[in-house]
């Protein structure tokens, strides 16, 4: 070990012999484990390094919450190590301890630590994390837009893949409850070092009751957006892969890709559902710049619009509505998503003349609607 940190020397009785009380995790001896000190106190031990002469730990203080999080995958280990207390032990093979600093974490190389976001086991891998990343975005700065584009982004990108994987259409009536399950995921794990949201797999349905195609829907998905990412990741001009899922895949990325403005300027997009390897997927502006040039391509027969009616009928299984003329002629037949709910429930109750914002599909017939009742503009409409 060719490595220090600064720090100061600590007691070299506080932890006792560092005797691992309940492993964690083993890999050729106890690498993460817990310990009780000679006073009674919980410690949490990581093995960060070894020499021939002796073995180095980061040591924090613990509890049962602590250790239920991380078996949980609700913490992960950096997160449980990166404490204001934290301590780096060197103790001999022979277990004596040699040597107690009291150190600040964050000052530790990074090669020694775990990554960002790594949990205790594979197994509890989330289904996706979306880690935003950006200058001055940490604990205690995180604005309430971060939050929202993370979370509202991973929701709607699972929402298009779900949708596309399980054949769902507009006017198909199957029950959004069913579908709901595939987007609207728990939420596994939330960090703030930056801002990171990690969501569960969907619990699986009762039994008997899968719909067709639903045993192969989340290795759809991931074939889509893996592909989708190594597309806009690539700085060879290329088509996407498939032509068939190419639209899906495109509407499904621009809800992942960092905004072109404001503090978030890589988005970095991890779990089960983008692959095999436990590095995170980097996407960056110029990755968000590909990904809207292909959009504005394939959707030539796109407009905005903006429309008023009366919402006549509502259909609150299928999230979606017609909008009519005072006369009672249709206008036009729309789809919102569920964060509109609520405004299209209240404007068809109250049978007043409504104003819609959306984006219009020529060559179906439809209105993909972003904002109901509000008579705001977004930019550039």
């Amino acid at each position: 070990m060719k490595w220090d940190v600064e720090g100061t020397e600590y007691d070299r009785t506080r932890f006792g012999d560092l005797d691992p009380h309940e492993i964690l995790y083993e890999f050729d001896g106890p690498r993460i484990f817990d310990t009780i000190g000679p006073a009674g106190d919980q410690f949490l031990a990581y093995l960060c390094d070894g020499d021939e002469a002796h073995n180095r730990y980061v040591v924090v203080p613990s509890g049962p919450e602590l250790i239920s999080g991380l078996r949980a995958g609700t913490i992960a280990v950096r997160d449980a190590l990166n404490q204001p207390w934290t301590w780096l032990v060197d103790q001999t093979h022979d277990g004596e301890i040699d040597r107690v600093m009291k150190i600040d974490f964050r000052k530790m190389p990074e090669d020694v630590i775990p990554r960002k976001g790594a949990l205790l086991w594979p197994s509890l891998r989330p289904l996706l994390s979306v880690r935003m990343v950006g200058q001055g975005l940490e604990a205690g700065h995180v604005p309430a837009s971060v939050i929202r584009r993370a979370v509202d982004g991973a929701t709607s990108a699972l929402k298009t893949l779900a949708e596309w994987a399980l054949h769902v259409t507009p006017s198909e009536g199957r029950p959004s409850d069913w579908l709901r399950r595939y987007y609207d995921l728990p939420a596994q794990r939330i960090a703030f070092a930056s801002f990171e949201v990690a969501f569960a797999a969907p619990a699986p349905p009762p039994q008997g009751t899968l719909f067709p195609g639903e045993e192969q829907a989340l290795d759809k998905m991931g074939g889509v957006i893996q592909a989708a990412i190594s597309w806009a990741e690539s700085h060879i001009e290329s088509e996407l892969p498939s032509e068939e899922t190419s639209r899906v895949a495109l509407e499904a990325l621009s809800r992942l890709t960092p905004p072109k403005h404001g503090l978030v300027t890589e988005v970095h997009i991890g779990g089960r559902l983008v692959g095999a390897s436990t590095q995170p997927r980097v996407l960056t502006r110029s990755a968000s710049d590909r990904v809207q040039r292909a959009l504005r391509k394939m959707n030539a027969d796109v407009r905005p619009v903006k429309l008023t009616g009366k919402i006549r009928e509502i259909d609150k299984d299928k999230l979606t509505l017609i909008l009519r003329d005072e006369q009672g002629k249709d206008i036009a037949w729309c789809i919102f998503p569920e964060s509109l709910y609520d405004e299209a429930l209240a404007a068809f109750d109250s049978d007043e003349l409504t104003t819609v914002l959306g984006h219009e599909s020529m060559s179906r017939g439809i209105v993909d609607l972003v904002s109901i009742g509000r008579e705001s503009l977004i930019a550039g409409w």
